[in-house]
């Protein structure tokens, strides 16, 4: 067996503490974290999801200050002054109750932060008056504070609502910087975010695994290991990410909508053109077989699978799936939850159960991968649309999650129309499988 000590032990040592730094980050940072979620969450609510606040505090001086205290850093500085702004939140009980932290806002807000310190001035509006003697300062009972709230596939922002508070706090910067954030086009411009390089280091790390593994080099299987958790580790927070800026920070206008669907009708465009492939090398050596493979088709000596058996019967039940994905959709423009959320589960089963029976085939095929040019293009293409299918199911359980939860709605359901279309995609895959695959190579 090759041995390469040094470069294993490297590889190890340092994909072992980037695995863990990369934990260490979202888990105990108490700024942007797990650890910080509840004062971020606390922050949020107390701003923006209530009315009719009242702030308890005798002495309007220390109250001042305590308001100072936690939003004089501004905007750019959220960051190092979130324990302060924890403190303010103690001291002055703006609900006059705790927040309650549910699943669903964990789930949204664990690195909701950068988004809450650019709302915070939405909530800050212009006072025609002041009960306070510092400039830009002050504290009254009015009506007049504006919330402001992007909703679900709106391109502008909407005339404000007024909302009773008891608060009014106005630094000097704060107009400026409130006129400078608001946005006034339909695009979303993305925060910074570590997820592209982080995913492109674990991509890496499973390629370089991956060969090491296959060549008998110690360690390739760790590294193939940490580099797939590193990979599904990004690819979840990554999506966590588009769903909560979706979902909760309502960013994704009709613009960014139109955008995200043409993206993918290119990328299901791309995986046309990746089957199509391993379809031409099947039809190619089927109608001009070689020398080497005997010159017919099947190759001599290669026991195919019978068409009529399990393929025949795998194929209308992936079909039945898109139909009950079309149901689910046109439940969903309905405005029909319960049903749309039944159909969804109807598309799951069959794909799980087609999944089932794509495995016992795998199972009782009289031949391998290896086994010529028929063995290979039979399994690579039937593979990845197996694999299609799994990653499918995987689209569609998050989908039917989302629409229980209450995040698909007639007017915003991008991901779900995403995912029927990639469902519709993998059955038309299966049709032209069983007739070149199966059926063409069967007889």
């Amino acid at each position: 067996m090759p041995q390469l000590d040094k470069l294993t032990y490297f590889t190890q040592f340092f994909w072992s503490c980037l695995f863990f730094f990369t934990f260490y980050i979202p888990i105990c940072n108490d700024g942007d974290g797990v650890l910080g979620i509840s004062r971020i969450l606390k922050l949020r609510n107390q701003l923006v999801s209530h009315r009719g606040n009242k702030i308890r505090s005798n002495d309007p001086n220390s109250l001042e200050d305590i308001l100072r205290k936690g939003f004089s850093t501004g905007v750019s500085y959220m960051y190092s002054s979130l324990f302060e702004v924890s403190q303010w939140c103690n001291a002055v009980d703006l609900l006059g109750k705790r927040s309650q932290i549910t699943f669903l806002s964990c789930f949204g807000e664990i690195s909701g932060s950068r988004g809450l310190e650019r709302n915070i001035f939405y909530l800050i509006s212009k006072s025609s008056y002041s009960t306070s003697s510092n400039p830009g300062w002050g504290i009254a009972c009015r009506n007049d504070i504006m919330l402001i709230h992007v909703l679900h596939g709106q391109g502008s922002i909407p005339q404000p609502e007024r909302s009773t508070c008891a608060f009014h706090f106005r630094p000097p910067a704060a107009q400026n910087a409130l006129i400078r954030d608001q946005q006034r086009h339909s695009f979303h411009l993305v925060d910074p975010s570590p997820w592209p390089i982080s995913g492109s280091l674990g991509a890496l790390a499973t390629t370089v695994g991956g060969v090491m593994y296959m060549h008998s080099f110690q360690g390739g299987a760790t590294l193939l290991s940490l580099g797939l958790i590193f990979l599904l580790y990004t690819m979840f927070v990554w999506w966590r990410d588009v769903l909560r800026e979706s979902t909760l920070e309502g960013h994704h206008t009709k613009v960014v909508q139109l955008g995200l669907r043409y993206g993918f009708i290119l990328f299901i465009v791309s995986e046309v053109m990746f089957l199509f492939a391993f379809f031409r090398a099947s039809s190619h050596s089927s109608l001009a077989p070689t020398v080497e493979i005997g010159g017919i088709w099947p190759p001599k000596g290669i026991g195919v699978l019978d068409p009529r058996e399990i393929p025949f019967l795998n194929t209308p039940i992936l079909l039945s799936s898109g139909a009950a994905v079309t149901w689910a959709h046109h439940a969903i423009l309905a405005g029909k939850e319960k049903r749309a959320v039944y159909a969804l589960v109807a598309t799951v089963s069959l794909a799980l159960v087609f999944t089932g029976f794509q495995g016992m085939e795998y199972y009782q095929a009289p031949f391998t991968i290896s086994d010529s040019i028929y063995g290979s293009t039979f399994f690579l293409a039937t593979g990845f649309h197996g694999f299609h299918v799994i990653i499918g199911t995987l689209f569609l359980i998050i989908c039917g999650i989302r629409q229980y939860l209450g995040h698909l709605t007639k007017e915003h359901h991008v991901g779900f129309e995403a995912a029927a279309w990639y469902w519709h995609f993998v059955d038309v895959v299966r049709l032209f499988l069983f007739v070149s695959i199966y059926w063409w190579g069967g007889i």
